[in-house]
């Protein structure tokens, strides 16, 4: 869990049928930043969910919208910067993409030293933020609580938390509880199912993609939680939305 404070560590995501245009000038120059194509939206799903990404280049075309995606790549990992990239653009689609937590975007063919740039900034800003927490100048509760906010879609381990935020177990337990008023594992379940709500807003994700999205192994568990807390199965919550 703990974060790195070297460029090597770096993985940018970049999801682009004609990433050919730019890849070879980008790698020459993001030294020592490890970029990986995945061409195939559902492949780039896999390994975004698989993968502690860092940043991700988005491409938006006529035939292939990328609005859906930034979505769901924002709704399932806020954290996680995303680029958009475009030969058609228009005011209209930069609004757009913006609105949906976009962090740049880039007409194509793009300048390679401003996506630089843009690149390196992100970058910096989150080296400055991993060592930060190192150096122990943000508070350790705090960021325990906010790498559970922001990776809530993995395994999260109550010990791992605690020693993320320098705390025995029960330690760790009783703060939570007196600072958030719920138990650690209630928190999680909570924050994964408010996420899956608004995942399923977007009507064309399957049960099973918002299960795995939000954090939950597999569709069973999901479901029995979300019919724990929301106090109907997912299926009928989600029918009730169109309504």
């Amino acid at each position: 869990m703990k974060m790195g404070t070297t460029e090597e560590e770096y993985l940018i995501l970049i999801i682009d049928h004609d990433f050919n245009q730019y890849y070879k000038k980008l790698v020459d120059s993001l030294k020592g930043c490890k970029l990986v194509v995945r061409a195939n939206r559902e492949n780039a799903y896999n390994f975004f969910f698989q993968n502690r990404v860092d940043i991700v280049l988005l491409d938006h075309s006529r035939d292939l919208s990328c609005i859906d995606t930034l979505k769901y790549f924002k709704s399932a990992k806020p954290s996680v910067p995303v680029f958009v990239m475009t030969d058609c653009g228009s005011e209209e689609i930069a609004v757009k993409v913006f609105k949906c937590g976009a962090r740049d975007y880039f007409g194509k063919p793009f300048d390679i030293d401003e996506m630089k740039k843009s690149l390196r900034h992100v970058l910096s800003f989150r080296q400055g933020m991993n060592r930060r927490k190192a150096d122990h100048v943000l508070d350790n509760f705090r960021t325990a609580v906010q790498y559970i906010n922001d990776n809530c879609n993995r395994k999260i381990r109550l010990p791992d938390i605690a020693k993320e935020a320098g705390m025995s177990i029960s330690s760790f337990e009783r703060t939570f509880k007196k600072k958030l008023g719920v138990t650690f594992t209630a928190y999680v379940n909570n924050l994964r199912i408010t996420r899956s709500i608004e995942l399923m807003k977007e009507d064309h994700f399957t049960t099973g993609e918002i299960a795995y999205a939000c954090g939950f192994t597999n569709q069973f568990h999901f479901t029995r939680m979300f019919k724990k807390i929301m106090n109907v199965p997912p299926g009928q919550y989600k029918k009730s939305l169109k309504n």
